[in-house]
């Protein structure tokens, strides 16, 4: 079931958190809504249930104008962050519960629910009540009971923040085997960037009620458009200036303030206020060993944090702090060290939000 906000603005206590929002989502995708608490993710997932209607403008599931249409018609499932399961029933009970609502006969209804229990990991699990369940038991209990009334949408907000990291990569593969299984149209809601990465098809990146970026995750990941997105991701950054180069007329190369380092991007035009961005695993760290060559900045290590294959450096240099990732076998520094940073000549120049 394909998805369309047209000219949706919503507001909350005179903000106004979204303004003519135009989002299509095709039929059978995995829609990922990304940003930091307070950002206004969760507030489109509520105007896609129902929670919420907008200010103006419409929402569509398929050709079907769903703005003023109440939760139970929407024939949508939902899993959210706290399970929502119904504490005095059984876990067959609870899967039952949409089907039962909807006029399915009891004994066809166990069935369907009997079935999706299997699917979610929890054959035998029928006759137990919540209280006997873990938290990624009863988050897969809450799933099967959304996706057993075969819904045209599923929502899911936060669903996996309250496990642990190991249930958190269990059920994200979890989630997305059944979602490309049944192919229905999936809105994910997190502040995790792995976990959209992992399982979205597209990504849309919420600050301030803005979607400011949206893309498949690889585009997202490796090309941010803004400065927002950038720091999001853990790229750092440093400042930049449109320079003449010496000898060659009317040729413009981009050149960090930071003594004599050339950098390049030439697939954006430079604006004033943007900086060039760049992953922290493309900057090399080495002892300093006299003059810098182009391309190399001094810089004294402010933290060093070990994580097993690399080491991640903070790194202070006169011109800003940047971030460094480098695998662990090579020499490993201590705050307090001086260094020669060696940064990518491919970074990408961002800049306020678009």
């Amino acid at each position: 079931m394909e998805i369309n906000f047209k000219g949706v603005t919503q507001s909350y206590g005179g903000v106004t958190l979204f303004k003519d929002l135009d989002l299509k989502i095709p039929s059978g995708e995995f829609f990922s809504l990304l940003g930091p608490s307070g950002s206004g993710k969760t507030t489109l997932l509520r105007l896609l249930a129902g929670f919420i209607r907008p200010d103006s403008g419409h929402i569509l599931f398929g050709e079907r104008d769903v703005t003023r249409v109440p939760v139970h018609k929407r024939n949508i499932g939902i899993v959210f962050q706290d399970y929502a399961l119904f504490p005095d029933r059984t876990v067959l009970a609870n899967v039952c519960y949409g089907l039962r609502a909807r006029g399915v006969g009891k004994r066809e209804a166990e069935s369907r629910a009997l079935e999706m229990l299997t699917q979610v990991g929890l054959e035998g699990f029928g006759s137990r009540m919540p209280a006997e369940l873990s938290g990624g038991q009863k988050q897969r209990v809450a799933m099967a009971r959304a996706l057993v009334i075969k819904p045209g949408l599923f929502l899911l907000d936060e669903p996996l923040s309250a496990l642990d990291v190991k249930l958190r990569l269990e059920l994200r593969r979890l989630i997305r085997k059944l979602q490309q299984q049944s192919r229905i149209t999936t809105v994910f809601v997190t502040h995790d960037q792995s976990e959209a990465l992992a399982v979205s098809d597209r990504i849309a990146v919420v600050d301030h009620g803005r979607i400011v970026q949206m893309g498949t995750p690889s585009e997202i990941y490796t090309r941010p458009d803004c400065i927002f997105v950038s720091d999001f991701f853990g790229w750092s950054r440093l400042p930049v200036e449109e320079e003449l180069e010496p000898g060659a007329t009317g040729l413009r190369r981009l050149k960090l303030k930071t003594a004599g380092v050339a950098l390049t991007d030439g697939k954006r035009p430079f604006e004033a206020g943007m900086q060039l961005a760049f992953r922290p695993d493309r900057v090399g760290i080495a002892a300093p060993s006299g003059d810098l060559a182009e391309g190399e900045v001094a810089a004294k290590v402010v933290s060093a944090e070990y994580r097993g294959g690399t080491v991640e450096y903070e790194l202070d240099t006169s011109d800003g702090m940047i971030r460094a990732e480098v695998p662990s076998t090579g020499t490993v520094f201590a705050a307090g060290d001086d260094v020669t940073a060696t940064l990518p000549s491919n970074g990408r120049l961002v800049g306020e939000q678009p």
